[in-house]
């Protein structure tokens, strides 16, 4: 029976809910496309914002994004499983729906339910074809969901990228060398020896530690600086062809550098010659090369980097490619009468590099592949000598043996050197010179730097794109037919229950829909307590078979008068004492009535259906209690019928006509002539007694 608690809610309306009102909506034709329509645009959205983000991110710096694309993709993934869920869900309703309205089973709408949960997967699969596809759908849309988010991520990710940009840079470099900076025709001053020591160790040209000097990070900026420095032209490129095997070639230049003044054309210019061995023959023929240059000073284009506060000048390039801006010619440079005259620029460039860099050697007299000295540095054949003409190079076997003897071209060092010279004495003036403007030279140079950029993965972007396109189609096939129902459905169990025939919502919500359902009978208390359904201050049975609790259940064989003659026994036998033991057989008066033994019991309103206990006592006094759990009654069923309760207020009225008995009140068989009657049976004519159930709200308080 109904416990204390819910027996409250049989009370009379007024006191705990609000009076019943009609429901004066109409359908809603409009809110189903509207879903629909609004569910499949917010999934187009959330598909078109991720390939737009991966499309604008890729390449793109991270430091630009305030909200990283990873995060976003997260937000649209989780807006994207959040819609197709709905759009699912919806689509599942549809389905069940335009089923049901066509000749179908309660297995097919059980199954298209439960098929969209993954515990219902492999059942509707043997369900039939309508609950399978609707399982494939939601495995389908589950690993859409799933994968999603995971793929959308892993289309994205920052890499390192060398990026450039232009930036304005400033460098203290002078355009021109002032005479007598670097000394006199007698003597080089300390800033002049300061450079050569530079130059021949190869020391870091520093730039000042500032914005606008130094390369900001760790980048590196690239630019070109008007600086002074040379301009070389290429006098002759002479060649001349001996035998080094022959006696005679003994006194042969074999390498030579030399660094000379002269005024051939009216102006002092520095004379570049150098000569070496380029080439040999298998028959030892030789060819010795002469290139001689013209240098006079000028105004050039440096190409710099800048790297670190370190400036690196690219002397190669300017070489192959001088840009030369102005040549200047320095009287200085035209050697006076008084050796304290100051030098100018070429004269100082031969005193600090010529006795360096001036060597001249000779073929050996007892072995051709050996050379002798005669003047300057010794070392400098032995630093230009080609080492690969050894065994196993490419050479012939004769070469090696014979007349292994070729050099490197010294040219181009040299001129290198020379160019570092230059570069390094322009700056050396410029920062002596610190506040004279015009040895500051600004310049735009192009900063190169790591960065990290987003960077996409097309082929996971494809994929993500492809799974949630599969998703939303699968979920959409679900959709046909949408438009034949003319209403917005759900799977309320209020409209469920209503499309089944429950006779408690026949009178709810005429448009069928939940929320006309809601708006109407919302506000009704309800209560389930085992078999026994509270609605609103009414009693109904929602389970309990009364059949069940009017027969008993014999065994195979079993005579039914043996059953009915144990029930005339029981009636009659000596004042009951309570047991505990379990009880087979009769447990009711009315189960030995072949009258009402019938599954279709309806019972009698005002009188609970509960099953009586297996207490004898309790049976005999004329009570009525929980029946055994597990016992064959509990599990019989009787529609939905409305029972009045037995401790309502007297004046109360059920708002729920409740449907007609099959037997009117009082219409109780007797058992007949078969035996004493029980104490529990009642005269034909006559009402049955109305029950006082413990725990039970009556007139005087509490049931004890």
């Amino acid at each position: 029976m109904a416990d204390y608690a819910s027996r409250a809610l049989l009370t009379p309306p007024g006191e705990y809910s609000k009076p019943q009102q009609g429901w004066r909506g109409k359908r809603s034709t409009y809110k189903l496309p509207l879903l629909i329509f609004s569910l499949l645009s917010t999934l187009l959205a959330c598909i078109a914002a991720s390939l737009f983000i991966l499309l604008k991110s890729h390449e793109d710096p991270v430091k630009k994004w305030k909200i990283r694309p990873s995060i976003l993709l997260s937000i649209l993934a989780g807006a994207y499983a959040v819609a197709l869920g709905g759009l699912f869900t919806t689509a599942v309703a549809v389905t069940w729906w335009i089923r049901i309205t066509h000749v179908t089973t309660l297995k097919q709408l059980h199954f298209i339910q439960s098929g969209a949960s993954p515990k219902g997967f492999f059942l509707a699969f043997r369900a039939g074809d309508c609950a399978r596809r609707v399982a494939i759908v939601a495995l389908l849309v589950f690993g859409s969901k799933v994968a999603t988010g995971p793929m959308l991520q892993r289309s994205t990710r920052p890499r390192e990228h060398e990026a450039t940009r232009d930036i304005e840079m400033k460098i203290d470099l002078a355009s021109r060398i002032p005479d007598g900076w670097l000394g006199t025709w007698g003597s080089l001053y300390a800033q002049a020896i300061g450079v050569s020591q530079g130059t021949l160790f190869n020391d870091d040209i520093r730039t000042k530690n500032t914005s606008d000097y130094a390369c900001p990070g760790n980048g590196t900026c690239h630019g070109t600086v008007p600086g002074a420095g040379l301009d070389f032209v290429f006098k002759y490129d002479d060649s001349e062809r001996i035998n080094i095997l022959d006696p005679s070639s003994s006194n042969a230049t074999v390498f030579n550098i030399n660094l000379t003044m002269g005024t051939d054309f009216g102006e002092p210019m520095l004379y570049l010659d150098t000569q070496f061995i380029s080439e040999v023959t298998e028959d030892c023929i030789v060819t010795l090369r002469k290139e001689t240059y013209y240098i006079v000073p000028a105004t050039i284009h440096y190409p710099i980097t800048i790297r670190n506060g370190l400036v690196k000048p690219n002397f190669t390039q300017v070489i192959e490619n001088n840009q030369v801006i102005s040549n200047y010619t320095s009287p200085a440079d035209i050697k006076p009468k008084n050796v304290s005259d100051p030098i100018g620029p070429l004269m100082g460039l031969r005193d600090a590099l010529g006795p360096i860099y001036n060597a001249q050697a000779l073929r050996g007299l007892d072995k051709p592949t050996a050379y002798r000295f005669v003047s300057g540095n010794d070392f400098w054949a032995d630093m230009f000598l080609k080492m690969d003409v050894v065994p196993g190079s490419t050479y012939p076997e004769n070469v090696i043996k014979k007349c292994s003897l070729m050099f490197y071209s010294p040219t181009q060092y040299i001129l290198r050197q020379m160019l570092s010279y230059t570069f390094r004495a322009a700056q050396q003036v410029a920062l002596e010179r610190d506040d004279e403007e015009q040895y500051k030279q600004d310049f735009v140079a192009v900063h190169t730097y790591s960065e990290l950029w987003y960077i996409t993965d097309f082929r996971w972007l494809a994929a993500s794109a492809a799974t949630m396109l599969i998703g939303l189609m699968a979920a959409s096939s679900l959709l046909w037919g949408w438009w034949r129902l003319d209403r917005y459905v759900t799977l309320s169990p209020l409209e469920t229950a209503k499309a089944l025939g429950a006779p408690v919502l026949a009178s709810k919500g005429p448009e069928q829909e939940a929320d006309s359902i809601v708006e109407e009978a919302g506000h009704e208390t309800v209560a389930l307590d085992g078999d026994e359904l509270l609605w609103s201050g009414s009693l109904y049975t929602t389970g309990a078979r009364a059949g069940g609790s009017l027969r008993a259940k014999s065994s195979k064989g079993t005579d039914k008068s043996a059953v009915l003659e144990d029930a005339e026994a029981h009636a009659s036998s000596s004042p009951p004492r309570r047991r505990t033991s379990r009880r087979r057989g009769v447990r009711s008066l009315n189960a030995a009535d072949p009258i009402r033994m019938t599954r279709s019991f309806e019972h009698d309103p005002g009188y609970t259906t509960r099953r009586p206990y297996e207490d004898e006592e309790e049976m005999d006094i004329g009570q009525y209690g929980r029946p055994w759990a597990g016992s064959e009654q509990a599990a019989d069923h009787v529609p939905l019928i409305q029972m009045l309760s037995n401790i309502a207020a007297p004046d109360m009225a059920p708002r729920m006509d409740p449907r007609p008995p099959v037997h009117p009140v009082g219409s109780v068989s007797p058992v007949g002539d078969r035996g004493k009657r029980r104490r529990s049976s009642l005269p034909r004519g006559t009402s049955l007694p109305r029950i006082d159930e413990r725990n039970t709200s009556t007139a005087e308080g509490p049931g004890g």
